[in-house]
């Protein structure tokens, strides 16, 4: 066993010793982008390629990105809280307390994902609709 991981270790030494590190070649990269950023620019216009003129669609489409925001603060929050359930019922040693405050945190922090990800399922349903209807 021993001889088999010192072979191991050496092989891999041999591996790393006889590498060498390997650099990308920026300078055509950098010189096609110098020479795209004019084309950029126009094409980074409102109303071209997906861009918005009418104010009332972006208008919609920020409230939709803060309120997805917030969503995912609020998903992030719980999975965090079910993260702290398992650890007070892992830490818990057999006290029957512990043990039901755990599980209470568990159950109230799952309830709260069912909610946060039923809320983003309606928010973005609604707000779908309400897109097509409009527009």
């Amino acid at each position: 066993m021993k001889i088999f991981l010192l072979a191991i270790v050496l092989i891999s030494e041999v591996f790393v010793l006889t590498t060498r590190p390997v650099r990308a070649q920026t300078g055509p990269l950098i010189m096609i982008k110098d020479k795209l950023e004019p084309i950029a620019d126009v094409f980074n216009q409102p109303g071209l390629l997906g861009g918005s003129i009418d104010p009332q669609a972006a208008l919609i489409s920020r409230v939709v990105a803060i309120v997805n925001i917030f969503l995912g603060f609020f998903g992030l929050i719980f999975i965090i809280l079910i993260f702290y359930g398992g650890y007070l019922w892992m830490t818990a040693a057999g006290n029957e307390q512990r043990v039901e405050e755990a599980q209470n945190v568990l159950r109230r922090a799952i309830i709260g994902v069912v909610i946060v990800l039923s809320a983003g399922v309606v928010t973005n349903t609604i707000i779908l609709q309400v897109l097509d209807a409009v527009f």
